[in-house]
């Protein structure tokens, strides 16, 4: 559980001297209080939510003059019609209840037929990893947004997998750990803005912890993580985003209830860090 700890000695090769760690529950994660607009991907997932709210209380109470742009990416809007209404919802929560910070919303489309699970890879990147077209317009959206709004940083809340599970459907480029982490796993100095991952080596027990110890559990409440779509048994009913169920089988529900299972281990690790 407390690996992850070896992702914050990462940040020592930071070269920008501005940039500051700030500690939560043993994680560090970077910011620079002269930033003033900021981006995150907010999918309406935990893990997205949970940054943004850790964003958010740092930008408060710090009492930063730092403008928050939330980058949603509509997709499967087809097959999970909730996950729309759900992100916008979750935006609304974050603008109502941190009314001293601006939020900007920006919203971009994925055609489901160049998703992953439709199209497959259709190039590479500059590493050589398969790119699908839903990660090259979610890449490119981003980097419209952070150029039109001058953004200094944009924050992803890309997360471990839980280790020594075999559930099917991990995605496996989540399985790298801490110790073997790089500077650019975490933090990527661009020539005009830097692209930050700070949950990229704590897995969803640290992450559903969080909502917990800062007192933000209806945030958690209001999330989504299962992938199932409405041909599943317990979705094919579908009316209302309000109440949904969830699949149970699909990779993502397996990993939130593995999480909640152990939500008293966690907390109590955590009073160690």
């Amino acid at each position: 559980m407390i690996d992850f700890i070896e992702s914050n000695k990462i940040y020592s090769s930071i070269t920008s001297s501005a940039v500051q760690l700030y500690r939560y529950n043993g994680l560090d994660i970077p910011f620079d209080p002269n930033w003033k607009r900021v981006g995150i991907n907010l999918s309406g997932g935990a893990d997205s939510a949970c940054l943004l709210l850790l964003l958010c209380d740092l930008i408060t109470k710090n009492k930063f003059d730092c403008d928050v742009h939330v980058i949603t990416h509509v997709r499967c809007y087809n097959t999970r019609p909730w996950q729309g209404p759900i992100a916008k919802d979750l935006y609304d929560k974050f603008v109502h209840e941190f009314n001293n910070i601006n939020f900007f919303r920006h919203t971009n489309f994925i055609p489901p037929e160049l998703e992953w699970g439709a199209l497959g890879p259709i190039t590479q990147d500059e590493d050589g990893r398969p790119r699908s077209g839903d990660q090259i317009c979610v890449g490119s959206f981003n980097n419209y947004i952070i150029q039109k709004e001058n953004l200094n940083a944009v924050f992803n809340a890309t997360s471990a997998n839980p280790k020594d599970t075999n559930w099917p459907g991990a995605m496996k480029n989540r399985d790298k750990p801490a110790s073997e982490g790089v500077l650019k796993d975490l933090f990527l100095q661009k020539e005009n803005y830097i692209i930050c991952h700070p949950f990229r080596f704590v897995d969803k027990r640290w992450i559903i912890a969080q909502y917990h110890l800062i007192n933000k559990v209806d945030f958690y409440e209001m999330t989504r993580s299962c992938e199932g779509d409405i041909t599943h048994n317990n979705l094919k009913n579908y009316v209302s985003h309000k109440n949904l169920n969830k699949c149970g089988d699909c990779w993502w529900c397996k990993e939130r209830a593995w999480a909640e299972d152990h939500l008293h281990e966690t907390l109590k690790d955590l009073n160690h860090v």
